[in-house]
């Protein structure tokens, strides 16, 4: 094996034990913020890993993998924040709707 193949193999290796570490988050995390936090940072880590790993063993299509990496890297924490805003607009609605006046028994 050549220096670069190692390298991108131990790049792919780290993203997948990036990605695998995410869906562990995902699964054990307890609220929705947490679990947020274990799929965007994590994921967004792990695919950049995995696109550069491929560049390095796939020369011919390492310009669009680290253009792919760049995007992913941009795009996931403003797709994390969009869905934290969500979350945080429901569950203010949802105690907004709530009957704060009636007393129980």
């Amino acid at each position: 094996m050549t220096l670069q193949e190692v390298i991108g193999t131990v790049l792919l290796t780290m993203g997948l034990a990036f990605n695998f570490l995410g869906v562990v988050g995902v699964l054990r995390f307890p609220d929705t913020y947490t679990r947020l936090h274990a799929s965007g940072k994590v994921g967004t880590v792990g695919v950049a890993f995995l696109c550069l790993g491929t560049a390095m063993l796939s020369p011919e299509n390492s310009f669009k993998l680290v253009v792919l990496a760049l995007f992913i890297a941009f795009t996931g924490p403003v797709a994390s924040h969009a869905i934290a805003a969500a979350v945080s607009r429901s569950e203010h609605l949802h105690h907004l709707n709530e009957d704060t006046l009636t007393t129980e028994g």
